[in-house]
């Protein structure tokens, strides 16, 4: 191998390592800002929240901490055993908004039923998989990241990011991150549900 080859390959990987970088620093500042936006969003908190407003706030500040523009929030359904979403972000938003499917199904479904965060970078090879919803949308879902929403004991639903921007791909540190913007916009909406209550006591 010549000398220019080397170089030519040592320069390819500096420029890859270097936009992979980038788009760590991106997305360490998206959760740095999503965090603070949500501990606001928690100061600012009054008894006549608009709860679709609030719900809205917590997935977008999720989604900037991860550094895509795709993903949803499911809330629980209890009474029927689903996870209903509740708001979707992407090109699919009127398809999905209101859709359902079963609290045990899925990775979203795991998700839920385990309390543990789950970080798929290819859902071809994981079996807990479904493509209930690629079948809906008609879209072909490659990586997904989804955190439960837990306040307390409670469980509250599942936010799920898909489609990060750029090359590289949803790793360990964006499942640290997601979920603690997902702990913290849990602890958003339980003050919000408390506030509720008293107001109607």
């Amino acid at each position: 191998m010549n000398t220019l080859s080397v170089l030519q390959g040592e320069n390819a990987r500096l420029q890859r390592e270097n936009r992979e970088l980038k788009a760590q620093l991106r997305r360490l500042y998206g959760a740095l800002r999503a965090m603070d936006y949500l501990l606001d969003v928690l100061d600012d908190l009054t008894p006549d929240f608009d709860a679709l407003a609030l719900l809205a706030d917590v997935l977008d500040a999720a989604l900037q901490a991860v550094d895509t523009d795709h993903g949803s929030l499911m809330l629980a359904d209890e009474e029927q055993s689903e996870l209903v979403f509740v708001l979707v972000r992407g090109p699919f938003t009127q398809a999905l908004t209101g859709h359902r499917i079963s609290m045990k199904e899925g990775i979203a479904g795991w998700v839920y039923q385990t309390g543990e965060s789950a970080l798929v970078p290819d859902v071809r090879y994981d079996p807990r998989w479904s493509d209930a919803i690629d079948q809906v949308t008609h879209f072909h879902t490659q990586s997904v990241l989804a955190v439960p929403l837990v306040a307390g004991k409670r469980k509250l639903g599942v936010l799920e990011a898909v489609k990060p921007k750029g090359a590289v791909p949803f790793g360990e540190d964006d499942a640290s991150v997601l979920w603690l913007v997902a702990r913290l916009g849990a602890l958003v909406l339980e003050q919000a549900d408390r506030l509720s209550s008293e107001e109607k006591t």
